[in-house]
């Protein structure tokens, strides 16, 4: 079982050094060789830093699965949570524990997928601009996995049950106005809180089917 915090502090720290002391470290040693000369061949010095630095890369990104695989199978009820936090991903049965089938077998991309889109309908909301084909196609990427429960479950995740409710009325802010001369409200495009509450209402749908 892996503690999802301590996970992504080694992960972050392994990015980190990679990122500011073996690439930088590579570019440093060239560079002085170079203000001198170049007096050694560093062909075989950089090509195997480079080598160990695109293999921690790769191994970073193994972690990185395997723990979007334990949240992923947390959020979409395959697993669930210890009392003290840890929690876990499963590998199908058959399945040898490769980085493949821990990413398939727990629906990693779907989870992915919901947790993107869920990040970007938010801060469209936030930012209360008017975009309406932008918003049509955040809305369309939506519709389109609202009934896989995999996609869903983690999707309905990502907001409190009050904020579910507000996104509608907060989507819809933008496009509405008052006339200054009839004092009247219209809207430029009235659809836009409904299609999101409706399809809300297919995620939670979905999402009581990964529940369940």
């Amino acid at each position: 079982r892996l503690n999802p915090e301590k996970v992504q502090t080694i992960i972050t720290e392994l990015t980190k050094f990679r990122d500011q002391k073996i690439d930088p470290g590579i570019t440093k040693v060239t560079e002085a060789n170079e203000d001198v000369g170049s007096p050694c061949d560093l062909g075989s010095f950089k090509l195997n830093a480079g080598s160990h630095s695109e293999n921690l890369k790769n191994r970073i990104a193994d972690l990185q699965t395997c723990l979007d695989a334990a949240k992923a199978a947390n959020e979409c009820g395959i697993t669930t949570k210890n009392p003290d936090g840890t929690i876990a991903y499963v590998i199908a049965d058959g399945h040898s524990e490769t980085v493949e089938n821990v990413k398939s077998d727990n629906h990693v991309d779907d989870w992915r997928t919901a947790k993107k889109d869920a990040d970007d309908l938010q801060k469209m909301a936030d930012d209360q601009n008017v975009d309406y084909e932008k918003y049509q196609a955040l809305l369309q990427r939506i519709q389109k996995n609202q009934d896989n429960p995999y996609y869903a479950a983690p999707f309905i995740d990502s907001f409190s049950m009050d904020e579910l409710l507000d996104l509608p009325l907060k989507m819809q802010e933008p496009y509405d106005a008052l006339d200054p001369k009839d004092r009247v409200k219209f809207s430029t495009h009235p659809d836009v809180g409904s299609s999101l509450a409706v399809t809300f209402g297919h995620l939670l749908s979905s999402a009581s089917n990964a529940w369940s």
